[in-house]
C-alpha cells in the first residue's frame, strides 16, 4: 500500500502534538505528504528518524494563491537551515529536517502564541460560531430531527442537544482557558504551551455524535427501515462533500486562483452539491 490515511482531529494550537506525531509515523515508515482539511495523507517510505517543526502565518488560508510571498520568504529562509516544507494547513506550515543533528527551529515564544490565536480566530473561533447559530436556527424552527429523537429514546435528544450545544460551548471554553495559561506562561519567559485538550473534545464529540446516530438506526430499524438509510448516506454525503471542497481549494490555489474566487466557487460548489445531496435522498427515502 502506498498511501495511507488518517482522520485528524488536532487543531493548529497543538503545534506539539503535530511534530510528536509526524515524528513517530515518519519512524513508522510513513511520511505527511498532503493534507486536504481533516483528512490526512502519508506515504509509504523507509523508516527514518526526521524530526518536524511548525511555524504559523495566519493570513495564509486554504484559498490563499500560491505562491504566495510572505510563505515563499519563510520558506527560503527555512530551508536554507536544512527544513524542506512538507505542507500547510489553516496558517499552520509543517517543515521536516532529515539531518541527524539539524540546526534548532528558531521561533519566538510570544510571537507563536499570537499566531496561533490569529490563526485559531480566522478559522477555528468562526467555524465554532457558525456551528452555534445552525444549532439555534435548528431548535428556534423546529427541525423534524428534534422530533424524531424524541421518538425514539429521550437519552437521544440529550445526546443530540451536547452535539449541538455541548460540543462547541466546551471548546471555545477549554480553547480560552489554554489561551490564558499559554499567554501567562509566555509572560514568564517560558515556552508555549502546546494545546492538545482541543483533540480530546473532538474525539469526544465524534463519539457522542456515533452514539447519537446509533440510537437514530437502531430506533428507525424496527418503526422506519428506510430512515437509517437516509441517516447514514446523508452523514457519508457531508463527509465526501468536505473533503471534496477541500480538494477544490486546494486545485484552485495550486493554479493561483484568487482567493476572492476560490472561495466563490467553493461557497457555489458545495451550495449546488448538497442541494442535490438532500434533493435526492429525500426523493429516494422520504417521498
Amino acid at each position: 500500500m502506498k498511501y495511507r490515511y488518517e482522520l485528524n482531529l488536532r487543531e493548529p494550537c497543538d503545534w506539539k502534538g503535530v511534530e510528536n506525531h509526524l515524528q513517530k509515523m515518519a519512524a513508522g515508515g510513513w511520511r505527511l505528504d498532503r493534507i486536504a482539511n481533516f483528512v490526512w495523507r502519508y506515504r509509504r517510505d523507509a523508516p527514518a528518524q526526521v524530526r518536524y517543526a511548525v511555524a504559523y502565518l495566519p493570513a495564509l488560508t486554504e484559498s490563499t494563491p500560491r505562491p504566495d510571498p510572505d510563505e515563499r520568504a519563510l520558506t527560503d529562509l527555512c530551508e536554507a537551515a536544512g527544513w524542506q516544507k512538507v505542507d500547510d494547513w489553516n496558517g499552520m506550515l509543517i517543515y521536516a529536517n532529515d539531518r541527524p543533528d539539524p540546526q534548532p527551529f528558531a521561533t519566538d515564544e510570544p510571537l507563536r502564541l499570537e499566531s496561533i490565536h490569529a490563526a485559531m480566530r480566522r478559522r477555528w473561533l468562526r467555524g465554532q460560531i457558525l456551528f452555534l447559530v445552525l444549532s439555534a436556527l435548528i431548535s428556534l424552527f423546529g427541525w423534524p430531527i428534534w422530533a424524531i429523537a424524541a421518538h425514539f429514546a429521550p437519552v437521544t435528544t440529550a445526546l443530540l442537544a451536547v452535539c449541538l450545544f455541548g460540543y462547541p460551548l466546551c471548546s471555545i471554553a477549554c480553547y480560552y482557558l489554554w489561551y490564558a495559561a499559554a499567554r501567562l506562561a509566555v509572560a514568564n519567559g517560558r515556552l508555549c504551551p502546546s494545546n492538545s485538550v482541543q483533540q480530546w473534545v473532538s474525539a469526544s464529540f465524534a463519539v457522542v455524535l456515533l452514539a447519537t446516530v446509533a440510537l437514530y438506526l437502531v430506533g428507525s430499524q424496527t418503526s422506519e427501515p428506510g430512515l437509517a438509510w437516509y441517516i447514514v448516506l446523508h452523514l457519508a454525503g457531508i463527509l465526501v462533500l468536505n473533503v471534496l471542497c477541500a480538494l477544490l481549494r486546494r486545485w484552485m490555489r495550486e493554479r493561483s486562483v484568487s482567493q476572492g474566487v476560490n472561495l466563490a466557487v467553493t461557497l457555489v460548489f458545495a451550495f449546488v452539491t448538497s442541494l442535490l445531496l438532500v434533493l435526492g435522498l429525500q426523493s429516494v427515502f422520504l417521498w
